[in-house]
């Protein structure tokens, strides 16, 4: 029994030193390994907290906490200085910085477009086309809010404490950081002016007063993003069990049609964005590695763009006429506008709606889209509240 197992282990480390004499095992273990320490490493590093030890007479102000997967920053505030204490997953780094307010010659409040999602999404156009909609999407809404403490770059050693969160929630939470920040840095820097230290007032003190404690700039909404994903999936999932992704199918069709429709009777805005939005993912799994010459043909290298313009054109006036019969009209005739999808086929060959089985995709996709409505309505909410 024992020399059974003992001849057992010596020959599954046999096969270990065997795998790991080549360079790309040995490669995937080092790189295993390290994810393991570290993150092992970064769930304690968590339970570290910021705790200062103020100086007599320092008062502390406010505090902000970022907190994003890998990187975790808490900034406190006093009357005298900013005090950053910084956890980082890689090399399970820790940082812990402070600055004199005094030393402080500018604070800066900035707010942007995620310009890094759009860079990334530019460049994985033409090669992974799915992931390059959906960085563009999340780049276009994506923000960016940071309030910079700068200090003179001749004023060796050269710290500057920053705090960033890509959270819009947490728009309110940093401005108020911000207005906090600036009245201390001017109530230290006038005390240095009355002592008579002129040199070390800025020229300007005067905040600027912007009514930036609510983000106002567009955003597609958690519901509309998740629909877009919705159509991938079943864009997926029909190429995998059919030959292509088209919307002559009895099933995943009638979903692509019945969708926007249904989200017409929540919000005619988001039924727009949702239907131009969804064909472009269709299109993007349909040619998930292709360029724009790929789009403009189909899987028989035929042009097919004015039938690609067609049915988005189409898919845009029933969600529009759906729309427009479900706030002036009455909402229910909102699924009669599917019926307008014959005209579309007609448009891209008249034989093709003489097919009863189209019919019968319009009587499905009108289904559909009534029982989809209480559902889209129930997951807008659910979304929103989160």
């Amino acid at each position: 029994m024992i020399s059974t197992i003992l001849s057992l282990t010596t020959y599954g480390a046999g096969i270990l030193v065997g795998l790991l004499s080549g360079g790309p095992a040995l490669l995937l273990l080092c790189i295993a390994l390290f994810l393991y320490v570290m993150t092992r490493n970064y769930r304690r590093l968590r339970t570290e907290t910021l705790q200062p030890n103020w100086r007599d007479g320092e008062r502390p102000l406010d505090q902000a906490l970022v907190d994003w997967t890998l990187l975790r920053t808490e900034t406190a505030l006093s009357t005298e200085r900013v005090v950053q204490l910084r956890l980082n997953w890689f090399l399970s780094k820790r940082k812990l910085k402070v600055v004199e307010l005094e030393d402080v010659h500018s604070i800066v409040w900035r707010r942007y477009t995620n310009w890094f999602l759009l860079a990334l999404g530019l460049y994985f156009a033409g090669s992974w086309n799915p992931l390059a909609l959906l960085l563009i999407l999340f780049g276009l809404q994506g923000k960016v809010y940071s309030v910079r403490f700068a200090t003179p770059f001749a004023q060796m050693p050269f710290t500057r404490i920053v705090v960033t969160t890509f959270w819009r929630p947490q728009l309110q939470e940093l401005r108020r950081f911000y207005t906090n920040a600036f009245m201390a840095w001017s109530r230290v820097h006038a005390g240095r002016a009355r002592a008579g230290d002129t040199a070390a007032v800025p020229t300007a003190q005067v905040a600027i007063s912007a009514s930036g404690d609510v983000e106002k700039d567009f955003a597609w909404g958690r519901s509309l993003l998740c629909y877009v994903g919705v159509f991938m999936v079943l864009a997926t999932l029909q190429r995998a069990i059919e030959p292509h992704i088209s919307y002559d199918d009895y099933l995943f069709a009638v979903l692509y049609l019945a969708l926007p429709v249904a989200v017409a009777h929540r919000s005619p805005r988001d039924a727009v964005w949702v239907g131009l939005l969804g064909f472009v993912g269709l299109l993007t799994m349909k040619f998930p590695g292709g360029g724009l010459l790929a789009v403009l043909t189909n899987d028989g290298r035929l042009p097919a763009f004015g039938q690609y313009a067609v049915v988005l054109l189409g898919i845009e006036i029933i969600i529009g006429v759906a729309a427009l019969l479900a706030h002036r009209v009455h909402q229910w005739l909102g699924f009669m506008a599917l019926g307008l999808w014959l005209g579309v086929i007609r448009t891209l060959g008249p034989n093709l709606a003489q097919d009863f089985g189209l019919y019968t995709l319009i009587l499905l996709a009108m289904g559909a889209a009534l029982v989809l409505v209480p559902v889209d309505r129930a997951a807008a909410a659910r979304l929103n509240r989160a």
